[in-house]
């Protein structure tokens, strides 16, 4: 008698490679997922850098000067507050959409201090931005 087709034995090698194979593949796909998440963190910190810079120079405000005097720009006591809601409704940046939970909001905001120039150098700034997801809080300085 001829019977053709696969034996037990030679059925589960094959779901035990397969198995093996798709956990790699998906160990793999949380690592990039992960570091996907935190490169839009990083591209929504930017923006709201980017939306205060172009608020400043749009609106015409003029950020106060670094006091106390002569202190590193970040640590001033004083500095113009920019929160991502001003930003959001003046249209200088989108809606902050949480990219780990995507259906929520994040919120920020932007302290921009200034150093008065000294001789022929420019005015220098220093814009603190401060991200604040559901599943992720970072600070990250920007010069600009």
């Amino acid at each position: 008698m001829n019977k053709k087709g696969f034996t037990l034995v030679e059925l589960l090698a094959v779901m035990i490679i397969i198995g093996i194979i798709s956990g790699i593949a998906i160990g793999g796909t949380s690592i990039y997922m992960n570091k996907t998440r935190e490169k839009s963190y990083e591209a929504m910190e930017l923006t709201l850098f980017n939306g205060a810079q172009n608020y400043i120079i749009d609106k015409g405000v003029l950020v106060p000067e670094c006091q106390p005097a002569g202190a590193a720009l970040t640590n001033c006591t004083n500095g113009l507050i920019i929160t991502s809601d001003k930003l959001i409704q003046n249209g200088f940046v989108k809606e902050l959409e949480d990219p780990g939970t995507k259906n929520a909001q994040c919120t920020g905001q932007v302290k921009v201090t200034r150093r008065k120039a000294t001789g022929n150098k420019l005015d220098q700034y220093n814009y603190a931005v401060h991200l604040e997801c559901s599943s992720y809080a970072n600070d990250r300085n920007f010069e600009g």
